[in-house]
């Protein structure tokens, strides 16, 4: 046979269930709140991403911008640098036949350099 649970027993069990209850809404609802709450921190991360993506990539560009301006700098250098060399090397050659020059026809006239 099964036991009857008298009315106090029912109340006390009533009230221990209601308190469970309770307390189990109250759980939940510090659940939503802390759900919501990272919901907004996600929603403010994934803008910060997205800024911090357009910086990045925004920075990017100015840098390939900026690597190849120094990159045709550097070939104009070398390449002027190279046209100053073989102007010095003509310059150098050309003074040395004019020299050659000046010392025969010093020579021929008698002159002492």
């Amino acid at each position: 046979m099964t036991e009857r649970w008298t009315d106090e027993t029912l109340d006390r069990f009533a009230s221990t269930v209601s308190t469970a209850i309770t307390a189990s809404n109250e759980r939940l609802t510090r659940i939503e709140q802390l759900v919501e709450t990272n919901s907004q921190k996600i929603t403010d991360l994934t803008q910060v991403v997205a800024s911090n993506n357009r910086f990045l990539e925004s920075f990017s560009q100015d840098l390939r911008r900026y690597t190849d301006n120094m990159d045709r700098l550097t070939h104009q250098l070398a390449a002027s640098t190279a046209n100053n060399n073989q102007d010095r090397m003509d310059v150098t050659t050309r003074l040395s036949a004019i020299n050659r020059k000046v010392d025969v026809i010093a020579s021929h006239l008698g002159v002492n350099q």
